[in-house]
């Protein structure tokens, strides 16, 4: 399905409807409310950049915004926590999520209105799976975003040597 620019980045006008069904836990009633993840080349080139850069795990914040009527999470780019990772696990500090935030309120000023509408990860090497610690980390972002947070999961290894993406995707 091809997915026009106009449809990323022209921000719905129905920030307050979202929030009245947000008051409504519709989106927690329903954990398979969205159903459609779309990437811009930039999200998807700026995750296998920054998952190629180490060959440990790495965590990064995925900006966008929802689409209530399509069920859809359109993703236009994404930030890298300053954190450092192991080959098997990450943790993000507080400071780490503070920068990152004060990153993401600067794009207002530019023009760029994208919410922090999810997460995203790499397994190096491990192929794409949500992990028990994935898992509960996941449920938390959702609860603290009611509801409306995306989870990726990218092997930039696998890509590599298959030349196919290695991507998975968690509501």
């Amino acid at each position: 399905m091809e997915i026009s620019e106009q449809k990323y980045y022209t921000i719905p006008p129905l920030k307050e409807h979202v929030l009245r069904l947000r008051e409504t836990n519709m989106f927690m009633n329903d954990y398979r409310f969205f159903r459609l993840v779309y990437l811009t080349p930039r999200c998807l080139i700026n995750m296998m950049k920054h998952s190629l850069t180490t060959a440990n795990e790495i965590c990064g914040v995925l900006l966008g915004h929802v689409d209530i009527n399509n069920h859809a999470y359109y993703l236009t780019d994404s930030y890298l926590y300053p954190v450092v990772g192991t080959d098997s696990s990450i943790v993000v500090t507080l400071e780490s999520k503070i920068k990152t935030n004060k990153r993401i309120d600067l794009l207002s000023k530019i023009g760029r209105y994208e919410d922090d509408v999810g997460w995203y990860h790499s397994h190096p090497n491990l192929h794409c799976f949500y992990s028990n610690t994935d898992v509960r980390q996941h449920l938390i972002n959702r609860i603290e975003k009611l509801g409306t947070s995306v989870g990726l999961v990218i092997d930039p290894i696998n890509t590599m040597v298959s030349a196919h993406l290695n991507l998975g995707a968690y509501s």
